[in-house]
């Protein structure tokens, strides 16, 4: 029996182990991006038409693109075996067409052409884009976390989880040098001729040498620990032959690292006219201090500048000036400007700007600006700022602003007087809100006082703004004046869902109610609405509910007209304030029909 239970035992946690695996590799599969989707396929005198439609039915990818701007009809003939669809589309295209993700979508577009050269003017030179993988050159797996940076400019950039890496020289050469490293690689230089678009795939060779313990080399002031340099023969690049572009081959070398240099502190008082004079741009300082202003390669605790100061690389902790912050890298920690703060690869931290504040990496913390916020990449964190703020990709927080708020893609709150949003789970409050994918219902009506009445309603279920406008078409035989009764107002809800087809309103509005010119004294008919929409058929429903009113006017102001000419209901209290207001409360009915 023992035994028997041991058995059970051990095909129980066998059966356990085997669901979580299971389990596991399918949030991973969803969590891959569909350009790393992986698959084997084979084209044989296919059109690029026939091709992608192929690609889409292996994969589930859905493709977007205008006819216009690929030519569909082209035959290709290729066989393609554990490649991603990114490779896949780049030998496709050879680099004349870009693709960008967009929820179960990737869209295709034309790279526009080069303008050509002349001799005549000095033309301006186009940004250099390059992207690509790097893989193990022996096991043949992308790998992840590699630097990437151009040795002149350093403008860098890390391979991510899939190994894959993007970035864009602005000022491209003749030859640009690419440094590829990664702690456990061999460091390889590679040259790429002056070009618009570049795919590539690097090969990185795994270090075999033994391990040798660091030395300790002194410069002065400077402190600088590395590796025993090892000089390595010359190296063929190895590249796949579907590598999309011609690398040639250089030198490894073993002092790729030493390329930066470390120091405690700087003082500068303009860029280049300091302590670590020519030397600033690949220089990465503890604490930088800079009078006017200050050009270094990065910071790793703290930078102070009367005006301004610029990185290439990543800030660490602390960054203050006068003016602004410019760094290409990423800021961790607090950083603070008279005018503006931008990073190129994000934030993580707190931002603080008399101007702007501008983010083009994926941040997460606070930002809070005099004018505006802009964060172009994912962000998890609040942004407060005096006029608006901008959130073009997932954001996850909050946006604060009296002017304007618009968000991508929100996941909790904005507050504003205007509120935009393409996707927004949460709540918008504002005078006016707008969810592209949210609530929207154009709205005709009738109540016990306005026979036709058309509402606007916009936001979320969870909480939308109303826009009325009413008139009483009859009026009243025995009264001398004719004029037309009209009424307009705003006002807010909420609609939560009972079933798929049955929601719960529950609204208040504010109307102004007037007969031929607006009444100039108070004259508010507010409303407390419960009701019940049914959706019978889709994008319209039907409503019905009760009303609590409360008609407020001004004892001392003698235009007012009777507002019940067809119907008088019960009143169930009247109280006159001692700031000349007079209260009329009165309970009610509407019934509506709802579109969209």
């Amino acid at each position: 029996m023992k035994s028997r239970l041991t058995e059970m035992a051990v095909r129980n946690r066998f059966c356990l182990t085997l669901i979580a695996l299971c389990i596991s590799l399918g949030i991973n599969a969803q969590n891959v991006p569909l350009l790393e989707k992986t698959l084997t396929i084979e084209f044989r005198e296919e059109s690029i038409e026939k091709a992608l439609k192929k690609i889409s039915r292996e994969t589930k990818i859905t493709f977007s693109y205008t006819s216009s701007d690929i030519d569909i009809e082209q035959n290709i003939t290729a066989s393609y075996k554990s490649k991603t669809v990114r490779e896949i589309l780049e030998q496709i295209f050879k680099g004349k067409v870009s693709f960008k993700e967009k929820g179960k979508y990737i869209i295709l577009a034309k790279v526009p052409s080069t303008p050509e050269k002349t001799s005549s003017t000095v033309q301006p030179k186009n940004p250099f884009f390059i992207n690509g993988y790097v893989l193990n050159s022996a096991t043949g797996e992308k790998i992840s976390g590699v630097s990437i940076y151009d040795t002149r400019t350093f403008t860098a950039a890390v391979t991510n989880e899939f190994g894959y890496f993007n970035m864009m020289l602005k000022d491209p050469q003749e030859e640009n040098r690419l440094a590829i490293s990664r702690k456990s690689y061999t460091d390889t230089l590679i040259l790429l001729k002056e070009d618009t678009y570049a795919f590539i795939n690097v090969s990185l060779s795994p270090e075999t040498k033994p391990e040798v313990p660091p030395v300790i080399i002194k410069y002065d002031t400077i402190t600088k620990v590395v590796q025993d340099t090892v000089f390595s023969p010359p190296v063929v690049m190895d590249l796949p032959a579907d590598s999309s572009h011609a690398i040639e081959p250089v030198w490894n070398t073993k002092s790729m690292r030493d390329t930066l240099q470390y120091r405690k502190a700087q003082v500068s008082f303009v860029p280049f006219v300091g302590t670590n004079g020519k030397e600033s741009a690949r220089t990465i300082n503890d604490f930088s201090f800079n009078v006017l202003g200050g050009y270094s390669a990065g910071t790793r605790i703290v930078e102070v500048g009367g005006l301004f100061n610029i990185d290439l690389l990543d800030v660490s902790y602390m960054q203050v000036a006068g003016l602004m912050n410019f760094n290409e890298g990423r800021m961790r920690g607090f950083q603070a400007a008279g005018l503006f703060n931008t990073n190129r690869k994000g934030l993580k931290g707190f931002q603080a700007a008399g101007i702007v504040n501008v983010n083009n990496g994926r941040s997460y913390g606070a930002q809070i600006a005099g004018i505006a916020n802009v964060q172009t990449k994912q962000f998890k964190g609040a942004q407060i700022s005096g006029i608006t703020n901008i959130s073009k990709r997932r954001m996850k927080g909050i946006q604060i602003a009296p002017i304007v708020n618009y968000a991508s893609n929100l996941k909790g709150m904005q507050i504003g007087l205007i509120n935009v949003a393409d996707t927004l789970r949460g709540v918008p409050i504002g005078f006016v809100s707008y969810v592209r994918d949210g609530y929207h219902k154009l709205e005709i009506s009738a109540d016990e006082i306005f026979y036709t009445n058309i509402a606007f309603r916009t936001g979320t279920q969870k909480f939308y703004n109303i826009f009325t406008f009413g008139i009483k078409p009859e009026s009243d035989p025995n009264d001398t004046d004719r004029s037309t009764e009209w009424t307009f107002g705003y006002g807010f809800g909420t609609a939560p869902e009972i079933f798929s087809w049955l929601y719960l309103n529950f609204d208040l509005t504010c109307n102004q109610l007037n007969k031929g010119e607006f009444t100039r004294a108070i004259n508010l008919l507010n409303k407390a609405y419960l009701g019940l929409e049914v959706q019978p058929f889709d994008r319209i429903g039907i409503a019905f509910g009760i009303t609590l009113n409360g008609y407020l006017t001004k004892n001392s102001y003698d235009g007012y007209y009777d507002i019940f000419t067809n119907y008088r209901p019960e009143i169930i209290k009247e109280h006159n304030y001692n700031n000349d207001t007079h209260l009329t409360m009165w309970w009610g009915f509407k019934g509506a029909i709802r579109f969209f």
